[in-house]
């Protein structure tokens, strides 16, 4: 191939066709996730960067150089996790850019030599070392940040429970009010809610420490009837319906720990956010291979660009915004570690969870510890 045009000139004359060319690769790459002025800046200046490197001097990159690259690159790399992109796209931002310099000079028959591919590459390096380096830093300091604020928010919630749940019992003690009113509800109400809350964070702290899983066969109709005693206790406060249809043939093997806590928690869920003398139905079912959970709500639905974001972290789609908004996130972690999966769909008054968990027959082993 006969080289026709310097590098520097080359990129500077098919400017737009080679960022028009990264473009189109980066768009295809990150699908429907967004974008934004600064992400698309990004091509542009590291471009121009490369142009002017390449202007003065062929054969080095200087320190100067490779700081202004590192500098760029670490805003874009920060740009791209505050949209949600992963490292791979970060990589292959970078890598689009190459591919699509590559792609132009070959359409033009410009040919590039050994040393300045090598140039090429090594600028590569440093942006694609900076972009990763920033996107890492950003998401490990933002994710301490959700620590300190769930930890927070935990013991906010327990300390709201525990103290309503201490005057409730100064003034039954005391005898300023008799053991079957309001107050002994609230107390009851209260030392349910603690409960929950040591649960869910045990559940948390069992799944975030990847410990070994203990799996053991049992019906699903065991982790229901232990969930409903204090279900219908909760229900009854908003003068709600229960009903439960659970084939005692549906079975699993799994940890039972983890399952009573995902179960456990997308029934609080429905508690929570059904309204006052509404319905709620468990249902438990099994096809050949798997076993169903299902588990209907009255609360007046979801708005559909909303159900994907309720298993978020911090996430509450409703007018009730008491509780840390972890419970369906937990549920997500612990099903999927099950080798199950969790679904919401919106019904005509509210909404249905499906949880779909591998099918156990009784001929298997009892149990069996896996990592």
């Amino acid at each position: 191939m006969k080289k026709d045009l310097p590098l520097d000139t080359f990129l500077k004359s098919n400017r737009q066709k080679i960022l028009e060319a990264s473009e189109k690769r980066i768009v295809a790459l990150a699908a429907l996730r967004p974008s934004s002025g600064q992400l698309r800046n990004a091509m542009s200046l590291f471009l121009d960067q490369l142009t002017s490197i390449i202007i003065t001097d062929t054969q080095k990159i200087s320190t100067k150089d490779e700081l202004e690259i590192s500098e760029s690159a670490s805003r874009h790399g920060k740009e791209l996790w505050r949209l949600g992109y992963t490292l791979t796209h970060v990589v292959h931002t970078y890598g689009a850019m190459c591919q699509a310099i590559t792609e132009v000079a070959s359409n033009s028959k410009n040919s590039i030599t050994a040393m300045e591919f090598h140039h090429l590459n090594r600028c590569l390096d440093i942006a694609i070392a900076a972009a990763v380096t920033e996107f890492g830093l950003v998401a490990h300091i933002e994710s301490k940040k959700k620590e300190v604020i769930h930890l927070g928010a935990v013991a906010h919630e327990l300390r709201n429970a525990l103290n309503r749940a201490s005057i409730a019992f100064q003034m039954l003690s005391k005898g300023i009010v008799g053991l079957n009113g309001s107050t002994s509800k609230i107390l009851e109400k209260s030392l349910i809610e603690i409960g929950i809350l040591i649960n869910r964070s045990l559940s948390e702290v069992r799944l975030r420490s990847e410990s070994e899983l203990h799996e053991e066969h049992f019906a699903i109709i065991e982790v229901i009837n232990q969930l409903i005693v204090t279900a219908e206790i909760e229900a009854e406060y908003k003068m709600q319906t229960l009903t439960v249809q659970v084939d005692p043939e549906a079975c699993i093997k799994a940890d039972r720990y983890l399952i009573l806590a995902a179960v456990g928690n997308t029934l609080q869920n429905a508690l929570k956010y059904t309204k006052e003398k509404g319905n709620i139905t468990i249902i438990g079912r099994s096809e050949e291979k798997y076993v169903f959970i299902e588990i209907k709500d009255q609360c007046g639905g979801i708005p559909v660009d909303k159900v994907d974001d309720l298993f978020k972290a911090f996430t509450q789609e409703n007018k009730d915004r008491s509780g840390l908004g972890l419970g369906l996130l937990i549920t997500k972690n612990a099903i999927e570690r099950s080798s199950g999966t969790i679904t919401a769909c919106n019904l005509d008054d509210g909404c249905i969870f499906t949880i779909k968990l591998p099918r156990s027959f009784p001929s298997e082993p009892e149990s069996k510890s896996v990592v």
